[in-house]
């Protein structure tokens, strides 16, 4: 008995989504993997369902001219966010400094500091409506080391959690449901993590690994469903003259092989803003764009702003 009432309630909820989206596919959740469930607005029933295909897509652009206005959203840490409070004085945002740049570019940031993939697909999914972006640049890297250390000693509720929204339609809403009473009550709580040791195992950077590409493909298939052109974008930190390097991590060596390679497969751009600004770093002092290893000064936002600006304008001419 209770499995036919589950089963009942589960089929009333597919029902239900049925008849508002008018899309069969629904009945095929969580046995065709690549279903896309998103609710937009409950009290509206508004809800978005597609098929979330992963297959190899070619790389395309849009085409504009100087009267379109191109709708950018940008994602990442703090160092997409701005503003940080440790470098004691204004310091604006590269995203901020793109749309003064270029008067054509219209740039919504989305950065947020200590968060990554994770956050991002979240907010690009609630965020989303009829007034979509045009471009999506995708830029956290220094966070996604972290991302295996959320999974942890609950791992296995979560993975039940998880498992149970992705098969049942109703589990589905009624989590949903319950997010938005939370959100409404206590506001948005933040989750992420500190990593407490200096060095990574070889092994923890590809459980990072493996939850950046999870979420980056997501958001992939997201952007070729709605026919936003995607871009990586890896973003620069301070000039070592003792090293003549870029600053860098072992972590960041796998993420650029990642990088590279979801590019490769799945028809996006990839940009790494270093290679551009290797060579206005090297000829000037490093306390001028940064007052730490990766947060930007006024001055970093404006470099990385041009550097931006450049490779977007080449794309699109």
């Amino acid at each position: 008995m209770v499995f036919i009432f589950f089963l009942l309630i589960e089929l009333f909820s597919r029902s239900l989504v049925f008849f508002i989206t008018k899309n069969k596919i629904i009945y095929s959740y969580g046995f065709n993997k690549t279903i896309f469930l998103k609710i937009n607005d409950l009290s509206e029933f508004d809800l978005v369902l597609y098929s979330n295909s992963s297959k190899k897509l070619n790389k395309t652009k849009k085409n504009y001219n100087k009267s379109n206005k191109i709708v950018i959203w940008a994602f990442g840490g703090s160092t997409t966010e701005g503003n940080e409070p440790g470098c004691g004085h204004y310091t604006s945002s590269w995203a901020d400094e793109l749309s003064n740049l270029n008067d054509t570019f219209i740039v919504k940031n989305f950065g947020k500091q200590g968060n990554a993939s994770d956050y991002a697909i979240d907010v690009l999914h609630r965020e989303f409506s009829n007034i979509k972006p045009d471009i999506i640049l995708w830029a956290g890297k220094a966070n996604e080391k972290f991302n295996y250390t959320k999974i942890n000693k609950k791992f296995f509720l979560e993975r039940i959690h998880f498992t149970m929204r992705l098969n049942s339609v109703f589990y589905f809403l009624l989590n949903d449901l319950i997010e938005r009473i939370t959100f409404k009550i206590f506001g948005y709580q933040e989750t992420y993590v500190l990593d407490k040791f200096e060095e990574e195992s070889i092994k923890n950077y590809q459980k990072s690994i493996n939850i950046y590409e999870k979420n980056t493909i997501s958001a992939i298939n997201f952007a070729h469903h709605f026919d936003i052109d995607f871009h990586i974008i890896s973003l620069f930190g301070r000039f070592n003259f003792d090293t003549k390097k870029i600053f860098h991590t072992d972590f960041y060596d796998h993420w650029f092989a990642s990088a590279e390679k979801l590019s490769k497969k799945y028809g996006v751009y990839y940009f790494k803003t270093e290679d551009e600004a290797l060579n206005t770093l090297a000829k000037t002092k490093p306390e001028e764009f940064f007052c730490d290893t990766v947060h930007q000064t006024l001055k970093g936002n404006i470099l990385t702003a041009s550097i931006i600006n450049d490779y977007l304008m080449k794309i699109y001419k």
